[in-house]
């Protein structure tokens, strides 16, 4: 009977198919609350805060939640990873802004 030999091999992550991130965000649950009250918020008002670095957002989270587990999954599949990321860049470099949008008062009820 022949002896055969184990050997263990450890795997290594491909990073060639893994994006670095130059930055984490500290909370994604900050990050949600920031996007729905963008979302919630009227175009021209986006656009006064954001200037020339106005990002599209789709504008219909509250009518399509339901179809997705959180804010942050619709914005990927709506905007794209690209998109999202130009967001998620401009949240993080935009503290000043960002607590613009999150002071805004909204005038009417969603739905």
């Amino acid at each position: 009977m022949k002896k055969v030999k184990i050997i263990k091999v450890k795997l290594q992550k491909d990073y060639a198919l893994v994006k670095p991130r130059k930055r984490e965000l500290k909370s994604y649950e900050e990050f949600g609350v920031f996007l729905i009250q963008l979302e919630r918020m009227p175009e021209s008002a986006i656009r006064r805060i954001m200037g020339d670095e106005y990002i599209d957002t789709p504008g219909c989270y509250d009518r399509e939640k339901q179809f997705y587990d959180t804010v942050i999954d619709f914005m990927i599949a709506n905007l794209g990873e690209d998109g999202y990321e130009r967001l998620e860049v401009w949240y993080m470099k935009n503290p000043r802004k960002v607590k613009k949008i999150m002071e805004y008062k909204l005038h009417f009820n969603w739905r």
